[in-house]
């Protein structure tokens, strides 16, 4: 018996209940989302205290130049923004509607410019503000957006998921098949997302990222020295009325004078150093509830 099939009645319980808590938390205007927010952040907060705890000992180790109350204070304020982002995700209708034509950009000039290279664009970034939402409008700005991502276990959850973000024009590619996938949407000139933020396992670049080794995926230049794509740092920011600004960082080098692991390693450990300088800016908005620095070897930086 296949694990689906063991599974199936908890798959299908689990998504109805989902879709239940969507419709409900899909009631009433937009203004309502943050303060629905704040409310479902503080009970993920207080019920979810292996994780808060985790949250607050990563910010602690981060950032040892913060008090206790001020740690604390970013803690609350991020799991109040993860709240939020759920809740958002919940009203993606409301937001389509909202938001079509209406996106906007910092530096999307260094976007469309990368784009007339001809040879796609890679994006790196990670789990910042809602980074499900930056990507979905980006799509809905006309971009030719794919995002990787992995299956979600719940084949339900998983084919509803999926419609949402394809409703807004993007396409998803799956994280079993993400080398090949991107290398197909880069040669059509359209623009790939890596999320570059989690712990990568014994087969990662060991990168500092806060004052610590913490294991990267290298698909960013991997990708990039084959297809001579350009790199660009980007993530989405939530402003004070609900609305989104997509900022276009900058774009990342990639040193083709050096060996080919060692345009990785340096490639990789730009885009860290990127990332970790804008969580730095804010760093309520970044998860940190993972488990970002599991891995840990010998190898060299």
């Amino acid at each position: 018996m296949s694990k689906f099939s063991r599974s199936k009645p908890f798959y299908l319980v689990t998504y109805l209940i989902l879709r239940f808590i969507a419709s409900l938390s899909s009631i009433g205007p937009l203004s309502w989302v943050n303060t629905k927010g704040k409310i479902l952040g503080w009970l993920y907060r207080t019920i979810d205290n292996k994780h808060y705890k985790r949250t607050i000992e990563n910010l602690s180790i981060s950032f040892p130049e913060k008090n206790k109350n001020e740690i604390i204070k970013i803690a609350k304020d991020n799991y109040i923004s993860l709240g939020i982002s759920i809740i958002e995700l919940f009203n993606l209708n409301k937001i389509y509607k909202k938001y079509k034509n209406k996106v906007r950009f910092i530096n999307k000039d260094l976007i469309n410019q990368a784009l007339a290279k001809g040879n796609g664009v890679i994006i790196a970034t990670g789990h910042i503000s809602n980074w499900e939402l930056t990507g979905l409008l980006s799509a809905l700005d006309g971009l030719p957006f794919n995002a990787i991502a992995r299956p979600i276990d719940n084949p339900y959850l998983n084919i509803w998921i999926n419609k949402i973000r394809q409703k807004f024009g993007g396409n998803i590619i799956s994280k079993w098949g993400a080398v090949k996938g991107s290398l197909k949407a880069l040669k059509k000139g359209e623009i790939v997302t890596v999320l570059m933020d989690q712990d990568a396992g014994k087969e990662g670049i060991m990168s500092m990222f806060f004052g610590r080794k913490a294991s990267t995926i290298p698909l960013v230049p991997l990708l990039a020295q084959r297809t001579k794509a350009p790199i660009l740092i980007a993530y989405g920011n939530r402003e004070i009325d609900g609305s989104y600004t997509i900022i276009i960082e900058k774009e990342i080098p990639l040193d083709l004078t050096t060996s080919r692991k060692e345009t990785l390693a340096k490639t990789t450990h730009l885009c860290t150093k990127a990332l970790e300088d804008i969580i730095r800016k804010k760093p309520s908005i970044w998860l940190w509830m993972h488990r970002r620095w599991k891995t840990q070897n010998d190898q060299k930086l």
